[in-house]
């Protein structure tokens, strides 16, 4: 719908995206009420490149990349369950791979993304759920794949990753942080009574008959 052209908009009367990756780009005010997006509650993929929060957050039974699945999805009737809102560990994935994205250029990116979608292939695998469910299996085959590529492809597949990993520990350091300066801040303040004037005075006497006694 957002890059349809202009003469067949409006015969479009809703566009529906489930867990699918954004745009990178915001939607357009002339669309922005047909366009509705799903997600799981530990949604990673639905949520990649999406600078727009307007999405409903699905329950569902199964757990991590097996939510990516809609045979998951919790229904009452003809609608789905909704959640309050996604997982920490899905704001968080989403995070780090935000930043991550936004470390390297548009041809790195790609390039790399297509050489995910490659080795997903060479798992024989069509689905993400049949891919975590074989995953000792598949992760042996991926890895081999990258060890037959040839020295650079295998370089900008080490840049790419520990950009990655610095971008996750990044994100993680600012949660982290973020939360500890929410938990001081959240802490009740102590109430402790001042001195009163006359025992500041008696203090004061005393130290200074400790002072005439050393002199």
């Amino acid at each position: 719908m957002v890059h349809s052209h202009a003469s067949r908009r409006e015969d479009i009367l809703a566009a529906y995206s489930v867990d699918g990756p954004g745009l990178n780009e915001a939607i357009p005010d002339y669309c922005i009420d047909r366009v509705h997006k799903l997600i799981p509650e530990a949604s990673v993929i639905g949520l990649l490149l999406e600078p727009e929060s307007s999405y409903q957050v699905v329950q569902s039974d199964s757990f991590g990349f097996n939510q990516h699945d809609p045979h998951s999805w919790a229904t009452r009737g003809h609608e789905f369950v909704l959640a309050t809102s996604t997982t920490s560990l899905s704001k968080y994935t989403q995070a780090s791979i935000t930043r991550w994205l936004e470390s390297i250029d548009d041809a790195t990116r790609g390039e790399f993304l297509n050489s995910i979608f490659d080795l997903f292939e060479a798992t024989d695998d069509d689905r993400l759920s049949e891919l975590a469910k074989n995953w000792p299996v598949n992760f042996r085959i991926m890895m081999k794949a990258i060890s037959d590529s040839n020295p650079e492809t295998r370089q900008r597949w080490k840049d790419v990753t520990d950009k990655l990993f610095g971008a996750m520990t990044d994100e993680a350091k600012l949660r982290v942080t973020s939360r500890w300066q929410q938990s001081i801040a959240s802490m009740p303040k102590l109430n402790v009574p001042q001195p009163s004037k006359l025992l500041i005075e008696k203090l004061k006497q005393t130290e200074n008959k400790k002072s005439q006694k050393y002199f």
